[in-house]
């Protein structure tokens, strides 16, 4: 949740450090020059837009362009069991929309998610079968990252409460939707396995 971030342990990953000290920052000149914040926390955005790039981009666009691609067995790193919150790009962009418009967003920090704790080797599971594949699924378990992290589930009651916003797309169709844009794009061509620390 919102409240309990502060009593998790500090972030081991640049990104994620980087991330933490921008709230701090937006607190401190909060309290000492009254300057307005509303911090917000994406969870795993996703959907049509975004490039499967085999250096930066995230897993979803990659798992769908490798199975598109033709790879098999399918490459992931470590069990699959490795668990995310993801959230529809549309959703998340409503979601900064609440907040521009609402006041009680003022000197509130929401987390932005959807509903569901997706583990990965399911979501390669529902891109397989979206996609269209009658046989089996085969999985090339690759060596873990040695910081990955094994779950991230965000808690997005506040914002629901207090802004009323929810999402609106379900994962199914959202994954349906970004499998189409990506087939359409043409991003079908081989990459190298991906790191479901992202």
């Amino acid at each position: 949740t919102e409240e309990s971030f502060a009593d998790c342990p500090t972030p081991t990953l640049p990104y994620a450090f980087s991330k933490l000290v921008g709230e701090y920052l937006c607190k401190a000149y909060n309290e000492q020059f009254g300057l307005k914040y509303t911090i917000l926390r994406p969870s795993g955005i996703y959907g049509p837009g975004e490039d499967p790039d085999p250096e930066y981009g995230h897993v979803i666009p990659h798992l769908i362009r490798k199975v598109l691609s033709g790879q098999f067995p399918v490459e992931i790193y470590g069990t699959g069991e490795q668990t995310r919150t993801f959230t529809h790009g549309k959703d998340t962009a409503r979601a900064f929309l609440h907040c521009l418009k609402n006041k009680n967003a003022i000197n509130h920090t929401f987390n932005v998610s959807g509903n569901e704790e997706i583990k990965i080797i399911e979501l390669l599971r529902l891109i397989w079968t979206m996609t269209g594949h009658k046989e089996e699924l085969k999985v090339k378990h690759l060596p873990p990252f040695p910081l990955d992290v094994q779950r991230r589930f965000v808690a997005n009651r506040k914002i629901i409460e207090k802004l009323d916003w929810k999402p609106r797309i379900s994962f199914r169709d959202g994954i349906a939707e970004t499998i189409e844009w990506i087939r359409k794009r043409g991003h079908t061509g081989r990459t190298r396995a991906y790191s479901v620390a992202r």
